[in-house]
């Protein structure tokens, strides 16, 4: 379930440029200018940049997304130089910020696809602009926020990205706190002091959040019975699911079924 909130407003023109760092030296870090916003998606190579008094190195699917003001790439690879698309859209002073500076593509075979696609869109002749402008933003605004909100995220620590990754992959199993901890080599106390320092929630709560998502995605897309979807992720005891579901969804099972399936002639 997505919550509606404005993250920006969608441009309607776009320009696309490519740039190749030199090889045996560093590029000339550049300030973007104002009324503009410049996202660089790195296609090869490595480069680094500043975020936040932070040195962050960028490879090949990086997603770097520079609001005036802010400083690009200024540091190379001598001998793996990196290359990017400069995608550049207007910005009016005051918008919020449409997505994390920093991300990475979760997919480099599907990265290297779009990079492929789009500039094959922008240089043909039957492309509408303002069309491809908001299939660019949309798709890249997309990218930055599905990885700032998956484990992978830069600045997590390691234990916790692993915590994460377990309770993404066994959250249908009999898992538990005490047993993530363990797995990851930390104690329960510890592994709470981590969730809340670096995710504001405990690690129950997270499973928790895991396991309702694939409920909701269950109930929406198949017919199976609610207290089957209930086994399938990690409910041992089908009334407890359904009191769960209703306190945090603000709904039963079966009306979010009902909310989110399209019936004959509807």
């Amino acid at each position: 379930m997505i919550d509606g909130h404005k993250i920006g407003n969608m441009p309607e023109s776009i320009e696309i440029m490519t740039y190749r760092a030199p090889y045996g030296k560093d590029p000339v870090g550049r300030a973007i200018a104002s009324g503009r916003q410049e996202i660089e998606l790195i296609t090869d190579g490595r480069g680094w940049f500043e975020n936040e008094g932070s040195v962050i190195e960028a490879v090949r699917g990086a997603v770097l997304w520079h609001l005036p003001g802010e400083v690009t790439i200024y540091r190379n690879d001598p001998v793996d130089p990196y290359e990017c698309l400069v995608f550049i859209f207007p910005y009016a002073e005051g918008e919020v910020r449409p997505a994390p500076r920093y991300s990475r593509w979760a997919d480099p075979i599907a990265c290297a696809a779009f990079a492929e696609e789009v500039m094959k869109r922008y240089h043909g002749e039957k492309t509408e602009p303002a069309l491809l402008a908001r299939y660019v933003f949309a798709t890249l605004q997309w990218q930055a926020h599905a990885y700032a909100g998956s484990s992978a995220a830069s600045g997590l620590p390691e234990a916790l990205r692993r915590a994460l990754d377990l309770i993404e992959k066994d959250f249908a199993g009999p898992l538990s706190v005490a047993r993530i901890a363990e797995t990851v080599g930390l104690s329960v106390p510890h592994l709470h002091a981590l969730f809340k320092l670096h995710l504001g929630i405990g690690p129950h709560r997270r499973l928790v959040d895991v396991r309702l998502a694939e409920a909701r995605k269950l109930l929406a897309s198949t017919n199976r019975p609610i207290k089957e979807i209930a086994y399938d992720v990690g409910c041992s005891d089908p009334v407890s699911f359904c009191k769960l579901f209703r306190t945090r969804c603000g709904t039963t099972p079966a009306v979010y079924r009902l909310k989110f399936t399209r019936k004959d002639g509807s």
